[in-house]
C-alpha cells in the first residue's frame, strides 16, 4: 500500500482508545490555553512601549496641554508656583518644537505671548523624551500627560491635562 493510499484510508476511529484519549486531552489543553491567551488583559499603559496604542509622540502631539500639578519628591508644590505659570499652554509639534503660550496671565507684561522651546521623542514607543534640555521619563501619555525629571536625589513630576 502506498503512502497516499494509507493517508486516504486513515480514519480516526481506527486509533486505539489510549491514543484517542491522549489526542482529546491535548486538544482540550490547547483550546483552553488559546482561550486564556485571547482573554489576556492588554497592557493598559498607553503608548509606553506596547503594541496596543499609537506612538507616545503622537499621543503627546494630539493635544495642547496645561499643567495641573507639579510634584517634588511625591509632594505637590503647585501652591508655591506663580499663578502666571499655571495657565501656560504647551503645544508639542512634530518638528521638535514645543510652543509655550503664556495663557491669559503673563508673568511679565513685556514678555512675548508665546515662545518656542525644544522637545524630542527618543523613539516612537520610548518612554523618554528631551524637554527643553532635560531628558525626562514619560509616565503617562493619555488621557493626561505625566513626566518626571530627576535632578540628583530630587524627582520632579509634571502633570498636565489636555486643553479643552
Amino acid at each position: 500500500m502506498s503512502c497516499n493510499e494509507k493517508i486516504s484510508t486513515f480514519a480516526p476511529w481506527t486509533l486505539s482508545n489510549s491514543i484517542m484519549n491522549l489526542l482529546n486531552k491535548t486538544a482540550f489543553v490547547l483550546t483552553i490555553a488559546l482561550a486564556l491567551g485571547a482573554c489576556k488583559k492588554k497592557d493598559q499603559s498607553p503608548g509606553l512601549g506596547n503594541n496596543y496604542s499609537p506612538p507616545v509622540k503622537d499621543l503627546i502631539m494630539a493635544h495642547s496641554w496645561i499643567a495641573s500639578d507639579v510634584l517634588l519628591n511625591d509632594t505637590s508644590i503647585w501652591s508655591m508656583m506663580q499663578d502666571c505659570k499655571k495657565d501656560d499652554i504647551y503645544t508639542f509639534k512634530n518638528n521638535s518644537i514645543v510652543t509655550v503660550d503664556e495663557g491669559s496671565t503673563k508673568c511679565n507684561v513685556s514678555d512675548s505671548q508665546s515662545t518656542d522651546q525644544f522637545w524630542k521623542s527618543l523613539g516612537d514607543y520610548s518612554n523618554k523624551m528631551i524637554f527643553y534640555s532635560d531628558t525626562v521619563e514619560i509616565l503617562q501619555a493619555t488621557p493626561n500627560l505625566r513626566f518626571r525629571r530627576t535632578d540628583g536625589a530630587d524627582k520632579y513630576e509634571i502633570r498636565m491635562v489636555a486643553k479643552p
